[in-house]
């Protein structure tokens, strides 16, 4: 045979193989949408991924952030994939061509150093515990202290430097024009988690899910009341509900 003919043939062959190994993650993890059958499929394709965030990222752009934002992009193009239509490599490629509206508008944002970013998603989470606890938004003084509990002193967290993260973050958004809560900026191991959380719940938790991450274009809304009253549900059910998304939560997290 031709060389040429032989190489033809095996790179069909090859890319047969592939993508009858990629329907088959997509298929495990479509039947059983969970954590566990989710993160081999993300895996399977984190060179594209990685291609895309070596194209993209620019020099005020967070890595963490646009590596996030593609997975995100990546489990959509998983749940909108028709096997009908396209091969699932193509669909996702199309889909992470999104991606570049988010590098767009973050390039040119305040940079905050990534040991900050880090902060992020445990700020936002003593902002939701201690909202709830006082009714009001906490000061920095009153995060710092919640954040230090059972911590090492040489951990723990300045009201100054909250404030500093705060502050950071309302200038990107000043200086990006963009309309969403910049509390809502979580670590990218937060953004992960919430990602893979998702789809394990239960229907009656989205709702409520949303509204806590302020996801799929819920209003983020962190008080129990306030909840209960948005979704004509009685305060006990959405405590129980949120006690339950907390407890999946904590497993990933």
């Amino acid at each position: 045979m031709n060389p040429l003919d032989s190489y033809e043939q095996d790179r069909k062959k090859h890319a047969a193989e592939r993508r009858a190994d990629d329907h088959e993650l997509w298929q495990t993890w479509k039947q059983n949408p969970a954590p566990h059958t989710l993160e081999p499929l993300l895996k399977r394709f984190d060179p594209v991924i990685n291609q895309r965030v070596s194209m993209w990222k620019a020099k005020h752009t967070n890595e963490a952030a646009l590596r996030s934002n593609l997975q995100g992009l990546a489990i959509k193009a998983f749940e909108t994939f028709d096997p009908s239509k396209a091969g699932l490599n193509t669909h996702l490629q199309t889909t992470l061509q999104r991606g570049q509206r988010f590098m767009h508008r973050t390039q040119n944002m305040a940079y905050i150093p990534e040991q900050k970013v880090e902060k992020i998603g445990p700020i936002k989470k003593a902002i939701d515990e201690l909202s709830d606890h006082f009714g009001r938004p906490p000061t920095p003084s009153e995060i710092s202290s919640h954040m230090n509990l059972g911590l090492p002193k040489s951990k723990h967290m300045t009201p100054n430097k909250v404030q500093e993260i705060q502050q950071r973050q309302y200038a990107d958004l000043f200086e990006s024009g963009l309309d969403f809560d910049p509390i809502a900026r979580e670590s990218s191991r937060e953004q992960e988690v919430l990602s893979l959380l998702r789809p394990t719940l239960k229907p009656e938790q989205h709702d409520v899910f949303d509204h806590l991450y302020g996801l799929n274009n819920k209003a983020r809304i962190t008080s129990t009341g306030d909840i209960a009253k948005r979704l004509g549900k009685s305060p006990s059910q959405v405590s129980r509900i949120k006690k339950s998304i907390e407890a999946q939560y904590r497993k990933y997290y």
